[in-house]
């Protein structure tokens, strides 16, 4: 496939979680071995990433966690999968306090969020609001 975009008739995946998977191989620093091995096309989605909301073929991100598989095993993969489901929740918790302030006629926001701690217990989360 020669395109970067995904047609409504294909599987895709959005623009920002292969954003995220290269935030993963860059702070492993792998990203230039995996470019190498990466298909075309991916390899170069790699040089110019999608923009966060953009509808891409599964094929590039599949290529991707492929390789960071080969590279890293399986706990790689599942660093990946939770590092995902990590941010995503934050988002979604951010979004909803910034609801809340809303609902309650406050103008304001909520800062990203802060790991404070993160281990088998769970985590702890730590936003910052600030509301007028």
């Amino acid at each position: 496939m020669d395109s970067t975009v995904a047609t409504p008739r294909e599987r895709g995946y959005l623009g920002s979680a292969f954003r995220l998977t290269l935030d993963l191989i860059d702070n492993k620093g792998w990203r230039d071995r995996i470019r190498a091995e990466a298909p075309p096309e991916t390899a170069r989605m790699m040089d110019k990433p999608p923009s966060p909301l953009s509808w891409i073929p599964a094929a590039r991100l599949e290529d991707l966690e492929d390789l960071v598989e080969k590279h890293g095993g399986r706990d790689a993969a599942c660093e990946l999968g939770l590092l995902g489901i990590r941010r995503s929740l934050f988002d979604v918790t951010r979004g909803n306090l910034q609801y809340v302030l809303e609902l309650c006629g406050a103008s304001g926001d909520v800062g990203a969020p802060q790991i404070v701690r993160h281990d088998d217990r769970g985590a702890l989360v730590r936003f910052n609001a600030r509301w007028a």
